[in-house]
């Protein structure tokens, strides 16, 4: 009789710690799903800014004045840096290390 009541305990205790297991992995699965879709919206929220400075450059550019290679230069600089592909990386990257920190 003691003898399956230990059987029993242990697959209880197998039980227990499967499911919490599970719980673990869905807790993490959920915070996966929603930094990948904070950063898809904010890859979108970037998209839309780099778009509209790109058309504001474009028209700085298209309107040169006497100062028209300093404006073009620092744009095309400004350009460089709204480079929405490294922002997203680095976002799904710090999500990545913070859910497999918990």
């Amino acid at each position: 009789m003691a003898e399956e009541k230990n059987i029993s305990a242990k697959y209880a205790e197998e039980r227990d710690r499967a499911e919490a297991e599970a719980r673990e992995k869905e807790t993490k699965a959920l915070s996966l799903a929603r930094a990948l879709e904070e950063a898809i919206e904010q890859k979108a929220e970037l998209e839309r800014i780099n778009k509209q400075f790109r058309a504001e450059m474009e028209d700085l550019m298209s309107s040169k004045d006497d100062v028209g290679k300093s404006v073009s230069v620092k744009l095309k600089c400004l350009g460089r840096r709204c480079h929405t592909g490294d922002t997203v990386s680095l976002i799904l990257q710090k999500a990545y290390a913070s859910v497999n920190t918990e």
